[in-house]
């Protein structure tokens, strides 16, 4: 108690317990999927003030971690600087959309996937899909 009580009075956050030996030894299944890393998982995104975003291709899904408020071509950045030093445009869905209609052409229609520019703020859980256009430098 001793650990919890500093950290109340010292410092701006919280105090998650967490015992692999015990989880290990005492949950089953179904409760794994609930353990405390999760919590752990979660309150370090919100603590750090991080939101993650998702590219795909065709034959692999990757998700990329940012600061809130990220505009997107410096989100495009972290994938590779060229990617930020190009960019024109990208393409944004959100992942409960893309959940429920599983479709690009279906959420097209629906005008559910916007080009947006420079200015656009990335939003946790978008599915982004980057234009760019790299100029090489004359030698």
């Amino acid at each position: 108690m001793k650990i919890k009580d500093w950290i109340s009075k010292n410092v701006n956050g919280q105090m998650i317990p967490y015992s692999v030996a015990y989880e290990q030894e005492n949950l089953n299944a179904v409760d794994r999927s609930q353990c405390m890393i999760d919590k752990i998982i979660n309150s370090g995104y919100k603590t750090l003030d991080l939101v993650h975003y998702f590219t795909c291709g065709e034959d692999e899904v990757k998700c990329w971690t940012i600061r809130r408020n990220t505009k997107a071509p410096q989100a495009a950045g972290v994938i590779h600087t060229d990617f930020e030093k190009g960019f024109q445009s990208c393409d944004a869905m959100k992942y409960d959309d893309y959940i429920e209609h599983r479709n690009e052409g279906v959420m097209k229609g629906l005008g559910l996937i916007k080009q947006q520019g420079k200015e656009y703020v990335v939003v946790d859980g978008d599915i982004l899909f980057f234009r760019f256009n790299v100029v090489k430098a004359k030698k």
